[in-house]
């Protein structure tokens, strides 16, 4: 995982690792990727984690309608700029991990 990492590094990732698990920031406004290592399959594994994105614009859309009900324009609109925020970060996390992807699979031998 350090020669991983180290490789990361050198190609110009962001990336550190914790609890032998590399995460690369791809973007200010996304959240990191992770980078496991499969030990049956002797592979590494890019998880994206879209879970993420999907329950926070959930919330937001939950705290837009709230607000929405109550008439407070100045939440709303924050709250709004939020739920279409998140589905455009997932987009931008989708398409900036193709290199790593890629490069993931090279290293993998695919």
């Amino acid at each position: 995982m350090n020669q991983l990492l180290d490789s990361l590094l050198e190609h110009g990732f962001k990336a550190k690792m914790k609890n032998n698990i590399i995460y690369v920031n791809l973007s200010f406004f996304s959240f990191p990727v992770a980078i496991a290592h499969n030990i049956p399959m002797n592979c590494y594994e890019l998880k994206l984690q879209y879970w993420r994105y999907a329950l926070l614009t959930m919330l937001f859309l939950i705290n837009l309608l709230q607000n929405l009900s109550d008439e407070n324009l100045v939440f709303s609109i924050l709250f709004g700029a939020l739920v279409v925020g998140f589905p455009i970060s997932t987009l931008v996390v989708h398409h900036k991990s193709r290199a790593l992807k890629d490069y993931i699979d090279s290293i993998n031998g695919e």
